[in-house]
């Protein structure tokens, strides 16, 4: 039989793994990329998939299944998957019909994807947020209607479920605005005003900091989700389109559309390090970000490219670049 002492001790060290568990579940570390690891032999081909006019924006599924692409000129937003029975990744319109689409966030579940879109000509060029599902084609549902011009750069505050998003305001001088958006209530709140081309958006999840990068004025705006604060720098670029983190979030590594490049530089705006050029030769890239496996290396970089101002243009890429 088991003594009164030695019963005391098990319940106090179930109680201290009980309250563990609670502690661990309130500090839940958000990174897309620590959490997939991919076999060293595993290997998967390379992206390389031009057919785009203005291939505007990307997004990967956590699962890792697949990426969406957003082709703001043709309005259609793509699917990409990896078939692994012939070991070659494969396009397919996944939604058509729009004026214009652009910025894309997936939810942590992977079980819906949310778009910036505007409606056609014949549907008043409404600018909304839709969600549609990766895995049902032809279908979406309007979230939200938003106020000013098209949006842009789209990104979701996982702690919270609300969505964050640009808009460039037309490229007016002070025009441009940053929203949050409640997907439940499609209640929309301007939180930044007077911006000068606000384009891309990111959260660093566990510092609760959204960035949002202002295009042509090579500027790039830290807001505090928790205190509605905000700072902003300069960036070593000719102009920064969408972005994405290292892995450590300790820097950017953005696309440079006018430049045809891809830089790094510090998050925090310092100089401690100093600007990096990790690729060059591209046409107008718009977004960069790391794939997700298994269908896409965590690894390397996935470029687009945009600028194709007509539907006849059909050479912009959707591409992979190999990082050593």
């Amino acid at each position: 039989k088991m003594s009164s002492c030695s019963i005391s001790l098990i319940v106090i060290f179930l109680l201290l793994l009980t309250l563990q568990s609670v502690y661990n579940n309130n500090n839940i570390k958000i990174n897309k990329y620590e959490n997939h690891i991919r076999s060293s032999f595993d290997k998967l081909p390379v992206l390389n998939m031009t057919g785009f006019a203005w291939a505007e924006n990307q997004e990967f599924t956590f699962n890792g299944l697949y990426q969406f692409v957003s082709d703001s000129t043709t309005g259609i937003i793509w699917r990409i998957s990896l078939n692994s029975a012939t070991d070659s990744y494969e396009r397919e319109q996944w939604l058509t019909g729009f004026k214009r689409c652009l910025g894309l966030v997936s939810n942590l579940e992977s079980t819906t994807i949310y778009a910036v879109i505007q409606t056609s000509k014949e549907n008043g060029k409404l600018n909304q947020i839709i969600s549609f599902s990766p895995t049902t084609k032809d279908q979406f549902s309007i979230v939200a209607t938003l106020p000013n011009s098209f949006g842009n750069g789209l990104g979701m505050y996982y702690k919270t479920g609300k969505l964050y998003c640009a808009t460039e305001g037309n490229f007016f001088p002070f025009k441009g605005e940053v929203y949050e958006i409640d997907p439940n209530s499609g209640e929309v709140t301007t939180i930044i005003k007077r911006l000068n081309g606000a384009d891309g958006v990111q959260i660093d999840q566990n510092s609760s900091l959204l960035y949002i990068s202002e295009v042509v004025a090579k500027k790039m705006i830290v807001y505090d989700l928790n205190t509605g604060e905000h700072t902003k720098y300069n960036v070593p670029m000719k102009s920064i389109d969408d972005f994405t983190f290292s892995k450590d979030y300790s820097k950017i590594i953005a696309a440079d559309y006018f430049n045809g490049t891809i830089v790094s530089f510090m998050a925090d705006g310092s100089n401690s390090l100093p600007p990096e050029i990790l690729y060059t030769g591209l046409t107008n890239p718009t977004s960069v970000l790391f794939g997700i496996p298994p269908s896409f290396s965590s690894n390397n970089l996935y470029i687009t490219e945009g600028g194709g101002k007509t539907k006849s243009v059909n050479n912009r890429s959707d591409m992979e670049l190999i990082i050593n």
